[in-house]
């Protein structure tokens, strides 16, 4: 193990210890209900609105187009899982996960930490009934903590540990969902694409990225045949801000090394040179890279743009897709370089740009990039590479 990654696991325990003090109490309901005043099977469709909603889910499950009867964010997703990944909605138990382990890379800290996390967190709704359960970026479930009975309930859904909960695998629930827009997220009974989990609601919250955007992760709380109350959505915000803040940390960590990596080959640099992030923004550029892109010389990017907020998102096409390629090819060997014929400006010829990798114990944490040099693996578009990510 790096003494990066010692240093990170320290100060995940440290964090965890913190959480005790940082995370406000969750009362999710005046007491426990008992089996004789639990709320009526169906209970969560017999609002006014409730019934409205299960209106129109059965109108747009028969394949019909409707605008009212759901709230903006629901419909969105409801045509994602319709018309988009064909999900089943009378599907009544979600898939098993893939045993991908890339979500894992670079985010073991994170996911430490939304464990001790969930596992407050857990204790706090136990006595309410309610489940709370943690998943990476891709919706595989990690852990799950609380109510025993309510787990048991939820297992028979398979929402248990190594399940997928994505969107695209179990249609619109907390966790999929919120993977797919920022904030919190909360679907309530008939509002979950599937109908077999009509009888829950649930709330919650992804954590992105900095860098790339992308999700990492997941927290979501979950309540069989009651609702959540408006205060926990607030809740998962503000419990997830050291969670968020250590991804902060960790991207200026990755760029202070970018940084460092392009000033010893500045000097080296026959032309315009320029450090990219693992998510293809900007971090430092020398004098002809800023003149050539046509940028000021009071950019941030002249002197080093650490902080992931000043960071410059180049216009140049198909550059992020010959960052990715890049980046897959760097991961399997740091030794790699390649080179991409780019234009830098619309309407320009395009030129090469050689791309070698910034690596920081075994990770790929940025490029280094050099204008009008080609050197080792040529880079060839992909007609399937200029897809882009699924509108959110």
């Amino acid at each position: 193990m790096s003494a990066k990654d010692v240093l990170l696991k320290d100060r995940a325990n440290d964090e965890e210890v913190a959480m005790t003090r940082r995370v406000p109490p969750l009362v999710i309901a005046s007491r426990r209900p008992s089996g004789r005043d639990r709320m009526p099977s169906g209970s969560l469709a017999a609002t006014s609105s409730g019934k409205e909603v299960a209106r129109a889910w059965e109108d747009f499950a028969a394949g019909e187009n409707i605008e009212t009867g759901v709230r903006p964010e629901i419909l969105a997703s409801w045509y994602r899982c319709r018309d988009r990944y064909a999900v089943d909605h009378m599907m009544d138990v979600a898939p098993g996960a893939r045993s991908d382990e890339a979500q894992r890379v670079g985010n073991d800290v994170v996911y430490a930490q939304l464990g001790g996390l969930g596992a407050l967190a857990g204790q706090e709704v136990e006595r309410d009934g309610a489940i709370v359960t943690v998943t990476d970026g891709d919706g595989r479930v990690l852990g799950a903590w609380g109510d025993p009975a309510a787990q048991r309930r939820a297992a028979l859904h398979n929402l248990a540990p190594w399940s997928s909960w994505s969107e695209e695998g179990a249609g619109t629930n907390g966790m999929g969902t919120s993977l797919e827009v920022s904030g919190p997220v909360t679907v309530t009974g008939p509002e979950h694409w599937c109908q077999a989990f009509h009888q829950w609601a649930c709330v919650g919250i992804s954590i992105l990225d900095v860098v790339t955007g992308a999700p990492v992760a997941s927290i979501n709380i979950s309540r069989w045949n009651a609702s959540l109350p408006s205060l926990v959505a607030p809740w998962l915000k503000k419990s997830v801000g050291c969670v968020e803040q250590e991804i902060r940390q960790r991207a200026i960590y990755e760029a202070d090394t970018v940084v460092a990596k392009f000033s010893s080959m500045r000097q080296q640099a026959r032309g315009a040179l320029m450090a990219m992030d693992r998510g293809g923004n900007v971090i430092a550029a020398n004098d002809a890279a800023v003149a050539m892109l046509g940028l000021s010389m009071e950019t941030p990017i002249v002197t080093g743009a650490t902080e992931p907020a000043e960071r410059w998102i180049p216009d140049i096409a198909g550059l992020p897709e010959a960052v990715r390629w890049a980046k897959e090819r760097a991961q399997v060997d740091p030794a790699w370089s390649g080179y991409a014929r780019l234009p830098v400006s619309p309407g320009d010829e395009a030129m090469p740009l050689t791309m070698r990798p910034v690596v920081d114990s075994n990770l790929v944490v940025g490029m280094l990039c050099e204008f009008g040099i080609q050197e080792g693996e040529a880079y060839e578009q992909d007609d399937s590479q200029a897809v882009a990510r699924l509108p959110r």
